[in-house]
């Protein structure tokens, strides 16, 4: 069976890396929740060791893995020791509700889309 290298919810991906990157610190956190880009819904992943940059927000090393780095920002990296669920809690009524994803064991980046400009209509 091929590893899985990444997984994407929404706005929301997860990106397979081999270790925790240098700069992280883990934190006292066991539950990662992160709000979309617009903040009407937020993704959740409990059961997991959550690590953060507080030097900045470098970007570890994804070989094998695409993935438009201009369009995806770091928001921090997760160890899960077994099978998780990342949640999808909608906190708006305008926003679409997205299906639960299977996140395997592993160490995963966390990245969230930047927020759209708007851009004028033609």
């Amino acid at each position: 069976m091929e590893e899985i290298k990444s997984v994407r919810q929404g706005d929301i991906a997860f990106f397979r890396i081999d270790e925790v990157p240098a700069g992280y610190e883990k934190t006292d956190q066991t539950i990662l929740e992160v709000h979309g880009e617009r903040g009407g819904h937020i993704h959740r992943v409990t059961g997991v060791e959550v690590y953060q940059n507080p030097g900045g927000t470098a970007v570890a090393e994804r070989p094998n893995v695409e993935v438009d780095a201009e369009t995806m920002i770091p928001v921090a990296v997760i160890k899960a020791f077994e099978e998780k669920t990342v949640t999808h809690d909608v906190l708006q009524d305008n926003e679409r509700p997205h299906d639960d994803q299977i996140l395997p064991p592993g160490t995963w980046e966390v990245r969230r889309a930047q927020q759209r400009k708007n851009r004028p209509v033609d």
